[in-house]
């Protein structure tokens, strides 16, 4: 694959000056395209990071802050009339804080 362009060079006298200019232009339009598509998810790839930083650091605790004790969890827990989640349930009710935090994202835009 990589001698065919020196091929090219010998042997693109005895080929149609046409065929030429196609492979050149082919060859420019596709990496021109390439360059674009790269350069575009880069850009989103960096911005979806730094959305998600800002997401995260605003769901940190403060420096210094201790987390809330066990009885306020509890209480909490009660209150709301959920049941104390198992290891089965706590993926579930992750996943449906992910939805819930995706949904109120998408609001705010």
């Amino acid at each position: 694959m990589w001698m065919f362009p020196f091929g090219v060079l010998v042997f693109g006298g005895a080929l149609p000056v046409g065929l030429i200019m196609y492979w050149v232009s082919n060859n420019a339009w596709t990496f021109g395209q390439q360059h674009v598509i790269l350069n575009r998810i880069a850009k989103e790839g960096h911005e979806r990071k730094r959305q998600t930083q800002a997401v995260h650091s605003g769901l940190a605790p403060k420096p210094g802050q201790r987390p809330p004790p066990r009885k306020e969890v509890a209480r909490s827990t009660a209150e709301s009339g959920q049941r104390p989640r198992t290891n089965g349930q706590t993926a579930r009710f992750r996943h449906r804080v992910w939805q819930a935090d995706a949904n109120a994202r998408r609001e705010q835009q």
